[in-house]
């Protein structure tokens, strides 16, 4: 096993026992979610029938806001605790510990949330195939989503409360993946296929460029 490997697979184990130490932050976006879908089902029993078709873009933006709460800490509490700079010297590559940060945010968040929204969807009287459709649509719309609120989370890093520059920085990031999201989620709006695609591509492309994006942000808050 090559030495960046072992120091990957060492980060790993670091990252997930940290997610089952704060457990707390790890339900808050799921409890959001779950509040947030049970006021949804208050609301639809006005009315049903025109609720229907709007449930899979409910069900984006809930998650998209549910998925930001993750974003806020991070880096800057690593920054803050005076580990940032052990990981910037560290024998593996800064990107690749990025990238496995992304992973276990989105396993720690994503995974649960498209999981909820697939149960929510039935729960809101969708087909089975339209709710798988919108819960692996939300899975790797997600997965872009936790590549975005890191970048962002790494170059508000020097903000003291940088929660709201997260926020105002994340909006504008995420409106493509709402859009096409959305329409890979729901026939009625575009080609759910081409929706796909666009998710895929728009994924494909920011996994190999955002982790160096982070780690060249995360050099020069440290002054490598």
């Amino acid at each position: 096993m090559s030495r960046d490997l072992a120091v990957a697979i060492a980060f790993l184990k670091r990252e997930s026992l940290l997610v089952m130490r704060r457990r707390n932050d790890l339900m808050e976006p799921i409890v959001f979610y779950l509040l947030s879908l049970f006021l949804m089902q208050v609301a639809s029993a006005q009315f049903p029938d025109a609720f229907t078709t709007l449930v899979p873009a409910f069900l984006w933006v809930l998650g998209l806001l549910a998925a930001s709460h993750s974003f806020t800490a991070g880096w800057r509490d690593e920054r803050a605790r005076g580990e940032l700079a052990e990981l910037v010297r560290a024998d593996a590559p800064l990107a690749l510990l990025a990238l496995v940060r992304i992973a276990v945010g989105w396993f720690s968040t994503g995974l649960p949330l498209a999981l909820i929204a697939f149960g929510a969807s039935l729960a809101f009287d969708l087909p089975a195939a339209a709710a798988w459709q919108l819960a692996l649509a939300l899975l790797l719309g997600l997965g872009l989503v936790c590549l975005i609120g890191n970048l962002i989370a790494s170059l508000a890093i020097g903000a003291g409360r940088s929660s709201l520059l997260i926020a105002l920085l994340l909006l504008p990031l995420v409106s493509p993946v709402l859009i096409f999201g959305v329409g890979a989620s729901s026939l009625t709006l575009m080609d759910a296929a081409a929706a796909f695609l666009m998710l895929g591509a728009l994924t494909a492309i920011a996994l190999p460029l955002v982790p160096l994006a982070i780690a060249f942000m995360l050099k020069a808050v440290e002054d490598v």
